[in-house]
């Protein structure tokens, strides 16, 4: 970015992030996993009060006083645009953990909201904080590839290592082999729409430094 924005575009930038970082519900289409119910007996850890209590709620309201109708719209494009990739992130980091977040949406009982909260803080079901340990889960190691299963995958095809390996794909089970999807195949619902939000944002900015990073 140029270091001649305006500070009411960087405001703006900021306002909407932190707008989408405090909207505590992933609800954009739920993915394709089986999770237990909220009633079922979860492995949580017994500490998870003392956890919590490592991360201090920092308030960031968002005032929209002084921002024209226009100003507001982008606002709101930018935030529309941070949710999508924030389901994004919660697919790439652990499907199962968001499905997990999304079932106690209801649940009045204290230690599941204190869950779903510290699913919402990790965006996963590991805790950042020590070192990627799961803090729930019914098992050690969650269900699913392993990295000694990879490994063994690659010596045996070694031409599919780069791709398989390559930070920008996914891997999936295809029969007996592995497959790498790039992101954008993947992931292309949230890209798209989040892409469709940045582009009418582009649109309202009246920076046209800003407008070309946003495209």
């Amino acid at each position: 970015m140029k270091r001649s924005f305006r500070p009411l575009v960087l405001a703006i930038l900021l306002a909407a992030l932190a707008a989408a970082a405090s909207k505590t519900t992933v609800q954009a289409q739920a993915p394709d996993v089986k999770i237990p119910s909220p009633a079922a007996k979860l492995t949580v850890a017994s500490d998870l009060a003392k956890r919590l209590a490592r991360w201090k709620p920092v308030e960031m309201p968002f005032r929209a006083q002084g921002l024209s109708e226009k100003e507001r719209r982008h606002v709101e494009k930018l935030v529309e645009a941070s949710q999508e990739l924030e389901n994004i992130f919660w697919r790439q980091s652990d499907p199962e953990g968001m499905a997990l977040y999304r079932s106690l949406t209801d649940s009045s009982d204290s230690n599941a909201q204190a869950l779903r909260r510290y699913l919402w803080i990790n965006g996963s079901r590991w805790d950042l904080l020590d070192e990627n340990r799961p803090f729930v889960g019914r098992s050690l190691y969650p269900a699913g590839l392993t990295r000694a299963e990879i490994e063994a995958y690659v010596e045996a095809n070694p031409s599919e290592k780069a791709a398989l390996y390559d930070e920008r794909t996914v891997i999936v089970r295809e029969g007996g082999r592995l497959k790498a999807v790039p992101n954008h195949v993947e992931y292309r619902p949230w890209l798209e729409r989040a892409a469709g939000a940045l582009r009418e944002a582009a649109d309202l900015s009246s920076e046209p430094a800003f407008a070309s990073f946003l495209r």
